[in-house]
């Protein structure tokens, strides 16, 4: 009885002395399809009213989740392996990562190209 004790005793505590010593990624992700407009738009990076109005805004895209209605614009080159060709509207699956700490100058999520599902000619 006293080895099988001393067994569980050992057991527990290597299995506490390993679940220390491993960091846990604060950032999560999340898989999802998302349709990029066919044309570009206007962007403007950070908060409303941070960006310098003297400046010209960026070229963005618009994407969108599947089955949502609300559109958010990104840089063009906001979503990582993906090269956009105005005029197409694509159908993508992408890795979208939100960040626990963003950078105080940067975006709070990223976008991994996984999947171009479709690209379709838009006049």
């Amino acid at each position: 009885m006293k080895r099988i004790v001393l067994l569980i005793s050992f057991i527990t505590l290597a299995m506490v002395i390993i679940g220390c010593n491993r960091e846990e990624d604060p950032n999560w992700s999340e898989r999802a399809e998302i349709i990029v407009s066919h044309k570009t738009t206007d962007y403007w990076p950070g908060w409303p009213g941070e960006y310098p109005p003297e400046l010209p805004p960026m070229v963005g895209i618009s994407i969108r989740k599947i089955n949502e209605t609300v559109w958010t614009k990104l840089p063009i080159d906001a979503i990582s392996g993906f090269t956009y060709e105005s005029g197409y509207e694509y159908h993508l699956k992408v890795k979208i990562t939100h960040l626990a700490d963003p950078p105080m100058d940067g975006p709070n999520r990223t976008y991994e190209l996984l999947k171009i599902i479709s690209k379709t000619q838009k006049i």
